[in-house]
């Protein structure tokens, strides 16, 4: 090797290695940079949502008892009204309604103050509650605006729809002790089903961002700042699984006009009487399979009428979902509204199959 050979090549090892230096800097600096901006976006989005959701605080009347000297026996004296738990909501309307769970406000005997983040303290009135799903409408009186979050639109197309792994924040009153607490997570699943209460929940969102008692109805939020859900229930004994009612603006817009419109909010209706069919029932009555809903009967002029259901038919799928009794017909539409379309299937008593559509109706 010459001497200018020897120099081409200690030039060209000396480049290798600043570019080599250059660009693992880069890429450090870079993953940087991107982890300050991801951080300053959740500060954002965070400072922009927590004027809209409140602490729930629920109170009761205990009674005070006065014991005898030698403690045998207790006698009432009074009552005295205490805190006895608490929730979270959030804004929905710039004139004081608010959306919360259903577990949160459902104590008749028990009174709802609800505690803005400024600290202002409000009675709460109790306008509705949803017969199929853990939410609830109540509403304070305020002179001043307040705050309504935003909610993403109904899905339409893979940009608006909620994927596994996306961003999401939580905010609430943790413990019912610390107002408008802050976690961060990802939506770890969709389309959960759950019992909570004694009460199935289906279609939710699961995550992994940190919700814990005192968290129920305060907003799942993504980092657009917009609410993807309502925060409802954790998994017992563990860590890192809760979840949330989906919800979008069609939602939240039939809630606000069946109050207006009924003084309730109303469940969707499809028109029929069924039976869920296991394989009991598929012995006792003779059918040919061993899940779906048997039709008992069909209301007259009803949608279901309309896309030509009969007594006798059995609808075995809607929108791709078998129906059974882990998944009944009330399970898969309890988050469906008025005006939905669904995809059914039918085994007619002919033994056909056909696929139909019916639209969601309002029940009376």
């Amino acid at each position: 090797m010459n001497t200018k050979q020897f120099i081409i090549m200690l030039l060209f090892s000396l480049l290798s290695g600043i570019s080599g230096a250059y660009f693992s800097s880069y890429q450090e600096n870079n993953s940087e940079t991107r982890m300050n901006q991801l951080e300053a976006e959740i500060i954002d989005k965070v400072q922009e949502a927590s004027p809209s959701v409140v602490s729930i605080i629920i109170k009761k009347d205990l009674t005070i008892y006065r014991s005898d000297p030698w403690g045998f026996f207790q006698t009432p004296i009074g009552s005295v009204q205490k805190k006895v738990g608490g929730g979270t909501g959030f804004f929905i309307t710039k004139d004081g309604i608010i959306i919360t769970n259903k577990h949160v406000i459902n104590d008749k005997n028990a009174v709802y103050t609800v505690i803005t983040q400024t600290g202002d303290e409000y009675d709460a009135k109790i306008l509705a509650t949803d017969p199929l799903t853990d939410l609830a409408i109540i509403k304070i009186e305020t002179t001043d605006d307040t705050i309504p979050l935003k909610f993403i639109s109904e899905y339409k197309g893979i940009k608006s729809k909620i994927q596994v792994g996306q961003f999401v924040i939580t905010i609430g009153n943790v413990l019912a002790e610390f107002q408008n607490s802050v976690s961060f997570g990802v939506i770890s699943g969709t389309n959960r089903t759950i019992v909570a209460d004694g009460e199935q929940l289906s279609g939710l969102l699961q995550t992994d961002a940190a919700i814990n008692p005192g968290n129920s109805g305060g907003p799942l939020i993504n980092l657009e700042g917009k609410v993807i859900g309502i925060n409802t229930a954790i998994a017992g004994a563990s860590q890192g699984i809760g979840f949330s009612i989906p919800l979008n603006t069609k939602k939240i817009k039939y809630l606000l006009d069946s109050i207006k419109n009924y003084g309730t909010i109303k469940k969707p209706f499809i028109g029929i009487q069924y039976t869920i069919i296991s394989e009991s029932i598929q012995k006792q009555l003779g059918v040919t399979v061993n899940y779906g809903a048997l039709i008992n009967g069909v209301l007259l002029e009803s949608n279901a009428s309309e896309s030509g259901l009969k007594k006798g038919d059995i609808i075995l799928q809607i929108d791709g979902k078998n129906v059974s009794l882990n998944n009944d017909i009330i399970s898969i539409i309890q988050n469906k509204i008025p005006g939905d379309i669904l995809g059914v299937k039918i085994l007619k008593k002919s033994g056909e199959i056909k696929e139909v559509k019916i639209e969601l109706g309002v029940e009376e």
